[in-house]
């Protein structure tokens, strides 16, 4: 099932990414002055191709999207992002390690309690929303919250 994008709302373009919809870049001199340049990115219009829907404005439904692709040897190790913030999961010796990251940083951390190649469960300390734990659907590259608030991460 193809749903909506929800980085571009079905627009197919989003905020370039390099200017990030100013439509132009600052680049700081030897002096310390900054010189401005128009955005040669976006062609000064602040907008860009949106990267997720491929400028179509469609994306598959993360329940409906594949399994994870062959090309990617690990299912959760990576960089995972949602609408204001990311989870860094990394592979250690004892399982997965989970940092969890806002727009001011790291956030807070946990590490995946279960994890049967379809569900996945994480349990994590937050600096604002304390301790919780997140059970999430693996798709493809999407994870997504099934328990409490709808969330879907998206893999990077």
């Amino acid at each position: 099932m193809r749903i909506l994008c929800w980085k571009c709302s079905g627009h197919g373009s989003a905020t370039c990414d390099v200017c990030h919809g100013r439509k132009v870049k600052a680049t700081p001199g030897s002096d310390g002055t900054l010189s401005f340049f128009a955005c040669s990115a976006c062609g000064t219009t602040g907008k860009s191709q949106c990267q997720l829907c491929q400028g179509s404005g469609w994306i598959d439904h993360p329940d409906s999207a594949p399994r994870t692709p062959p090309y990617i040897k690990d299912p959760l190790a990576g960089t995972w992002t949602a609408t204001g913030g990311a989870w860094v999961i990394s592979k250690t010796n004892t399982g997965y390690q989970v940092v969890e990251h806002g727009a001011a940083g790291p956030v807070g951390e946990g590490r995946v309690t279960s994890f049967d190649g379809d569900t996945v469960v994480v349990s994590i300390s937050n600096k604002i929303m304390g301790h919780r734990q997140d059970v999430m659907r693996l798709r493809g590259n999407f994870l997504r919250k099934v328990n409490g608030f709808p969330i879907t991460y998206s893999r990077c």
